[in-house]
């Protein structure tokens, strides 16, 4: 009897016990926005920590040699672009090239085969290990790329990796999130390839620096 008065006492109070459901639930949903804010704002500073501001910046021009159409525009290469930590070091790299809309990511290597892809430029972001790769088809230009590194492809022009490699791996991306075909210097891929690269246009930003960096100055985006 006592405790159903004081069950009914407790009703009138607080009805069905709404008061106090309100607290908990405005609380949690505070400290639930905190720490999301906390956790953004600690990423962000992370991926910001995450580049370098002056990496070593290699560039070529390589032109057709008849197998492969390569390009006016200049590969280029950014030695340590990319101060990486042991874990989620992949994760960083996707998620600094989505920020500056270079999407439709993958994790992989480099095919050990001369190829190219005609309806986009590409990135690749070194995330372990390392390899040397080959530019600009069997008679082009050869490169060790490391953990950090950054290497941006024009449309038209070959890659390969040659190796030897150690534990290599990478992230890919492209402007806008585009997609991507595989050409391998085949002869009736031309002309038809020809005309697709000269349709792909220049993207908006470099995929590590957004509105700068040694896409923008060596593309001569606007």
């Amino acid at each position: 009897m006592e405790i159903s008065n004081i069950e009914q006492n407790y009703n009138r109070v607080f009805p069905q016990n709404y008061f106090f459901t309100y607290i908990v639930f405005s609380w949690h949903q505070r400290c639930h926005s905190l720490v999301h804010h906390i956790f953004v704002e600690s990423y962000d500073i992370i991926m910001a920590f995450s580049i370098n501001k002056k990496p070593g910046i290699i560039k070529n021009i390589l032109t057709d040699d008849g197998q492969f159409p390569n390009s006016y525009l200049p590969v280029i290469i950014c030695k340590a672009a990319l101060i990486l930590p042991e874990e989620h070091a992949a994760k960083i790299i996707e998620d600094i090239f989505k920020k500056n809309n270079w999407t439709n990511p993958w994790r992989n290597g480099i095919y050990d085969y001369h190829h190219y892809h005609s309806i986009t430029h590409e990135v690749l972001g070194v995330y372990q290990g390392n390899t040397i790769v080959q530019l600009g088809g069997p008679t082009g230009i050869t490169q060790l790329i490391e953990k950090g590194d950054i290497i941006i492809i024009p449309a038209g022009v070959a890659h390969k990796n040659i190796g030897p490699e150690t534990d290599f791996k990478c992230v890919g991306a492209y402007p806008n999130g585009k997609d991507y075909d595989i050409k391998k210097g085949d002869p009736d891929d031309r002309p038809e390839a020809d005309k697709n690269i000269k349709k792909v246009p220049l993207p908006e930003n470099d995929p590590v620096y957004g509105n700068d960096g040694p896409l923008i100055s060596n593309w001569n985006i606007k």
